[in-house]
């Protein structure tokens, strides 16, 4: 089967089990945030080759550049 991640985790695949996610992911956001909480979000989130990662169905993690097909 071709993976059918196109989008945000486009080729994704969890090395382990070859699930194509869920994945749980260590990501870098700037947010608007005063004393009382978080004001605006709406920026983009990023992650890298390095950032850590995990299957949601098997618990494996590793980091992107592993859940990246080939």
């Amino acid at each position: 089967m071709s993976n059918p991640n196109t989008n945000c985790l486009e080729g994704m695949a969890c090395p382990k089990c070859e699930s194509y996610g869920p994945f749980h992911i260590d990501i870098t956001t700037t947010v608007l945030h005063d004393d009382d909480g978080v004001i605006d979000d709406s920026n983009d989130k990023h992650w890298g080759s390095d950032s850590w990662c995990m299957c949601n169905d098997c618990r494996y993690t590793a980091t992107i550049k592993e859940f990246e097909s080939e």
